[in-house]
């Protein structure tokens, strides 16, 4: 907790004894912060302090854990250099004065100084008790699980508001901090927020601009050396954490130099990175006077932080004074304004994380119980519905939406639905079924009309083919598939084929239309049925042949080497119209069964089409990644 240095006072002091300073508008503020050094008394020293271990050392002196015997306590001792000279004793005492004039709950409060018994100026401070916020970006950019729990983003928010309010305090004090960095920034074990290192402080005269002229920037000439710790000489301040007209002259640093130093905390406390990463002091001035807003949204855009904290960081960091805000207040102000509006959205987080873990127990439950599909899908839309981007919630409804459940565990909603679109196939099979079976109508009537030698014969093909007729047009009105009606339908749809076997034979288009009616049947009807209606259809298929084989019906059909013999018992066939007749009817069979094959490629295609839809609005919904493979993550999770 070391200044590494201060600068000598570069305007007149504002003389002791409380004046107050004017604002711009002629308002009284606050009295400016005197740093006039008049003799500090010599006490007893080894008397009192007992020195333990070395807590820092800096440009001008070391900070040491001391014991006060007066008072009981641990403090903070920070004791000059002697080596350093008459300078660094006045600013030694500059620092120490100045520091102790800052009352504010987020500047440590100094105790006493003094001189050591060897004549070398102290002076002591409360100790802190914690750790930097540097240390603490740190272990955050590597994911520490301690510190992860401990510094939630919000709290980190709030130690910023802390830290902008006490800079406001300073500011109108006339103190520019000019070392504003995340190793300058205390956090308590208990909730303390301090900014230290005061070293190098600018203190505004009374007669001095609060917000002077912006000044062009320009690139001063460095060398390679050591960075991230405070230069010394003429340039004041840490590269990549000062301003660029601080970095040009650290006399022009003014209340924005300390909010662009605050911008640059911001944009390291949110993203885990630097605002300027190079390790080298030449690529860290080149990166400062350069504009940095590119890199604010290109990064904080990848992490998906809040747009109105990219807008406070790309502010407060403009190359141009004039283009940050006007002052501490204004950066306060709008981090201020997002944690406000936050917290519900917090809130909605930690209720989102409950419910998106209760999916995804209730995912790893799924083998056991079914249910818990259910119940692991009401928990993740209840986590997405609370906060729609998380992570967690959206791989378990990916999850649930990608993999299928087994047979038999489906959702009774996904099952109704199955059984709703089922149902609508169904009845339009049955009427396809009801307009194939009618073409039968028009032949029958004209063997009807061609004096049939067995007219009953002829009687009963129709009545089983209008019965069949009937039975699907029946089918294609229901409201629920039901075997005895399926079964109904098909024995007369089979029982009407095999009448037509009397007049062409068993081996003549029956086979054709037996075929197609048990392959349509098993399609429409529900999977339990398709063993009985495939064992009916390959019956239907053999009986014509199998009772003229055993003599129960007169022959139709006869073999001889290189011949096959047709003669119906019921009609006289006419060689040219039952030519006409079979031709008519194999392009009849031939145009229903292509329409057959559109019709279910059309309603596979529609199902395909449908699933592809959802799943590319899905894959809108979630983060790129996700749905390449959702399940690993879960796993990990699990």
């Amino acid at each position: 907790m070391s200044a590494d240095q201060a600068e000598a006072p570069d305007a007149p002091a504002a003389p002791a004894g409380g004046d107050s300073a004017e604002s711009l508008s002629g308002v009284v503020t606050m009295p400016l912060v005197s740093v006039s050094v008049p003799p500090l008394p010599r006490d007893d020293f080894d008397a009192r302090y007992t020195l333990a271990e070395v807590l820092g050392r800096g440009g001008m002196g070391d900070v040491f854990v001391a014991r006060d015997g007066r008072i009981g306590r641990e403090v903070a001792l920070k004791a000059a250099r002697f080596d350093g000279g008459e300078d660094v004793m006045t600013r030694f005492n500059r620092e120490c004065r100045l520091q102790g004039q800052l009352e504010h709950p987020g500047v440590v409060p100094v105790y006493e100084a003094g001189d050591m018994a060897d004549g070398a100026p102290f002076f002591t401070m409360k100790r802190i008790r914690g750790d930097s916020l540097e240390s603490i970006v740190r272990a955050l950019g590597r994911a520490d699980p301690k510190m992860s729990a401990r510094f939630t983003r919000a709290r980190l928010l709030a130690a910023f508001v802390t830290v902008c309010q006490t800079m406001c305090f300073a500011h109108r004090r006339g103190v520019v901090h000019r070392d504003l960095k995340p190793a300058n920034v205390m956090l308590g074990d208990f909730g303390e927020v301090y900014v230290i290192d005061w070293g190098i402080a600018k203190v505004r005269s009374a007669s001095q601009s609060a917000v002077p002229s912006a000044r062009k920037v320009e690139r001063p000439d460095l060398d390679d050396q050591p960075t991230y710790s405070t230069l010394h000489g003429e340039v004041l301040g840490t590269l990549g954490y000062m301003a660029p007209e601080q970095l040009h002259d650290a006399r022009h640093a003014d209340e924005r130099s300390d909010v662009y130093s605050l911008g640059a905390m911001l944009f390291e406390l949110l993203t885990y990175e630097r605002l300027h990463p190079s390790e080298k002091a030449v690529e860290l001035a080149e990166s400062t006077v350069k504009p940095v807003e590119a890199r604010i949204r290109s990064i904080m855009r990848a992490k998906s932080l809040a747009p109105e904290l990219e807008e406070a960081c790309v502010r407060a960091t403009a190359q141009e004074v004039g283009d940050r805000f006007d002052s501490v207040e204004g950066l306060l102000g709008a981090v201020q304004r997002f944690l406000d509006g936050d917290r519900d959205v917090e809130a909605r987080a930690k209720l989102a994380d409950v419910e998106a873990r209760l999916a995804l127990r209730a995912l790893g439950g799924i083998e056991e119980r079914p249910v818990s599909r259910e119940v692991a899908l009401e928990h993740a839309g209840r986590a997405l519905a609370l906060a729609p981007s998380h992570a967690l919630a959206q791989e378990v409804v990916l999850k649930l939406m990608l993999e299928e459940p087994k047979r038999g565990e489906e959702p009774a909603e996904v099952a109704r639905e199955v059984e709703r679109v089922a149902l609508l196939v169904y009845r339009r099979g049955a009427v396809a079924g009801a307009l194939l079976y009618a073409m039968w109508l028009p032949l029958i009537a004209i063997l009807a009309l061609s004096k049939p030698m067995q007219p009953s014969a002829l009687l009963v093909w129709a009545v089983l083919d209008l019965i069949a007729i009937g039975v699907l047009l029946f089918c294609s009105r229901v409201r629920r598939r039901t075997a005895p009606l399926q079964f109904l339908a098909l024995v007369f749809c089979l029982l009407a084929t095999d009448s037509a076997s009397r007049v062409v034979g068993p081996f003549i288009t029956v086979p054709g239309v037996i075929t197609l009616t048990t392959v349509v049947f098993m399609l429409l009807g529900r999977e339990r049925w398709q063993l009985p209606t495939a064992t009916l259809g390959a019956l239907a298929l053999i009986a014509p042949y199998a009772l003229e084989l055993t003599g129960v019906l007169t022959p139709t059909t006869t073999f001889s080497v290189g011949e096959m013999r047709t003669a119906s018992p019921v009609v006289a066939l006419d060689p040219a119209s039952t030519a006409f007749a079979l031709a008519a009817g194999t392009v009849i069979l031939f145009g229903v069964l292509c329409l057959a094959a559109i019709y279910f490629q059309r309603v596979l295609l529609a199902n395909t089409r449908k699933t592809a839809i959802q799943k590319w609005r899905l894959a809108g919904l979630v983060p790129r990644g996700v749905i390449d493979g959702p399940t690993s993550s879960l796993r990990a999770r699990q």
